[in-house]
């Protein structure tokens, strides 16, 4: 081959290669998502003749869940905890590279917009109330079992409509009653069941909890005591 077709071709290369960029989505929004939603989009080369011969990969900012293949598809699932309430949104910088068999590189930088879930309260199984006769019984609810997996502040709010006469729930899970005599009686025969919810602070999203109410084993004391008269006992002097 004469040099100067040689000498062509490598000017042509080196002209498309001075050319050639990483081109971004035009979608709206490309580049933004929120905790716990997959981001996905794709990176091109320009010009479209040289689009195979480029491998991408992250260069720098790479966070745990991100994948960028050689061909240019992104995709991340950002985790829950990456971005609070109070920040609300975040940026993470990431450095795309792509690069040639001859060495030839091309860099951009992306910023990937996370906007803060927020996510309802957690509540698991929590352990039955039991309640004694003629006593004034406190319930707390176990910050183990009900709390906000975003440290969010958390009120207790009961269903009024289920609590029993007498008894009182606090914004704080802490429940108090003194079943009367009547009360506990049937509730010895079946036991009973309070429904509440839990909400975050100050988004309100919440959870329904239920707690189960029953009586102690012990028998139900007597409220009066009748001595029965017997005048034989009687003793005349």
């Amino acid at each position: 081959m004469p040099k100067y077709f040689l000498i062509l071709i490598l000017i042509s290369k080196f002209v498309v290669a001075q050319q050639a960029k990483i081109i971004l989505p035009n979608q709206k929004n490309w580049n933004v998502t929120r905790e716990g939603s997959e981001l996905n989009f794709k990176l091109n080369i320009s010009p479209d003749s040289i689009q195979n011969t480029y491998q991408f990969s992250i260069q720098q900012g790479k966070i745990a869940g991100m994948n960028l293949d050689s061909l240019g598809s992104f995709s991340w699932n950002p985790a829950f905890h990456l971005v609070d309430r109070i920040e609300s949104e975040r940026i993470f910088q990431i450095v795309v590279v792509a690069i040639n068999k001859e060495g030839l590189q091309m860099t951009t930088i992306l910023d990937l917009k996370v906007l803060h879930t927020n996510r309802p309260p957690v509540l698991s199984d929590l352990a039955i109330f039991y309640v004694q006769f003629n006593n004034s019984n406190t319930y707390k609810i176990n910050t183990e079992k009900a709390y906000d997996e975003d440290n969010d502040p958390i009120v207790f709010v009961p269903i009024l409509e289920t609590l029993p006469e007498g008894m009182a729930m606090s914004t704080q899970g802490e429940i108090t009653w003194r079943p009367s005599n009547n009360q506990f009686n049937s509730l010895k025969d079946k036991p009973l069941f309070v429904d509440f919810y839990i909400q975050d602070q100050p988004s309100k999203t919440q959870t329904k909890g239920k707690i189960k109410i029953e009586a102690t084993q012990m028998d139900l004391p007597p409220l009066i005591t009748v001595i029965p008269k017997n005048e034989n006992l009687l003793i005349k002097e």
